[in-house]
């Protein structure tokens, strides 16, 4: 007859216990340098795309990687008056479509400038107060109207945050990589 005799000892098991919650806690520690760095890799490309957009306002926007959350999340934040009007762009009138300008001037789309604070009710583009900015979308012209304001054909959208996301993803499997040593 074979008998197999197996001793489990407390010491033994303590042992074990102790090298699991090392690895645990190392674990954790790997998650949030892997949350961290793809975080890192998105605030670079939102602040590149943010920044280099051409935007007929003041382009105030900041962004930065937010650690405050439970280990191992990390949120990226793009602040600013700016941000919704660059990432989503406003009501783009194309001065060489003339029919959009022709069915603006007939008032079949009546809505046109009449969102926000209104200031931009016309056939011909839109017009707000402010200075010249330093990267103007093209059509943008300071000397439309009398001093201080601005005439512009709106704002292509410039989705800085979706570029971050994209550049994010598609780097997940190589820092993870690198984060845990495989």
């Amino acid at each position: 007859m074979t008998t197999v005799n197996v001793s489990i000892s407390v010491q033994g098991l303590d042992k074990a216990l102790k090298r699991i919650e090392e690895f645990k806690s190392g674990l954790q520690d790997k998650c949030q340098e892997l949350a961290k760095r793809l975080g890192e890799i998105g605030v670079q490309v939102a602040q590149t795309h943010y920044k280099s957009a051409p935007y007929a306002g003041v382009n105030d926007v900041e962004v930065w990687l937010d650690e405050s959350g439970d280990k191992g999340t990390v949120t990226i934040i793009a602040g600013g008056e700016a941000v919704l009007f660059i990432e989503f762009g406003t009501g783009i009138l194309n001065p060489e479509d003339w029919n959009a300008r022709s069915a603006l001037k007939s008032g079949n789309v009546a809505l046109h400038g009449q969102y926000g604070k209104g200031n931009a009710n016309t056939p011909f583009g839109w017009i707000y107060k402010g200075d010249m900015p330093a990267n103007p979308p093209a059509g943008t012209n300071p000397s439309y109207l009398k001093q201080g304001f601005i005439h512009t054909y709106g704002e292509e959208p410039h989705p800085a945050m979706y570029l971050a996301r994209k550049e994010i993803i598609e780097n997940v499997q190589n820092i993870a990589r690198e984060v845990f040593n495989l």
